[in-house]
């Protein structure tokens, strides 16, 4: 009898054990990343000046949109019937500073590094050293 109540309680606990949720070791900002975003302004800094001044900014008729999920995937793709979606692998760096993209499409592979300027839950504003700055920023949906 005793051998049974045994085996009965360890099953209930090989049961809840296996139940137990998965812990998401990702840091915060990796959690922000998570979603789709869309690309809704370009930001060109003509006077050099490292400030997002309002009259710089691009908006977007056609806009890129980004697919980030737990793991390091994402996709990309475009608001235009005419675009495809690539497929990427992402990383931060760089204490977290850093977006790398990893375009792993067989069409056209490359990497691109963005500095994270500013991130939130729901915007994110990223700048590349192309001659002057140029940041895009990115709403979520």
């Amino acid at each position: 009898m005793k051998s049974t109540q045994l085996i009965i309680i360890a099953a209930l606990i090989a049961g809840f054990a296996a139940c137990k949720k998965e812990k998401d070791e990702s840091s915060e900002q990796a959690k922000m990343l998570y979603g789709k975003w869309r690309e809704s302004f370009t930001v060109l800094d003509t006077n050099g000046n490292n400030i997002l001044d309002n009259d710089q900014y691009i908006a977007h008729a056609v806009a890129n949109v980004f697919t980030f999920v737990k793991g390091g995937s994402a996709t990309g793709t475009c608001e235009d019937v005419s675009c495809t979606t690539a497929n990427f692998q992402w990383a931060l760096l760089n204490n977290n500073t850093e977006l790398q993209l990893i375009n792993t499409s067989p069409a056209a592979p490359d990497t691109n590094v963005f500095k994270i300027y500013s991130m939130t839950a729901s915007k994110m504003v990223l700048s590349t050293g192309i001659t002057g700055t140029v940041w895009s920023i990115y709403e979520k949906k």
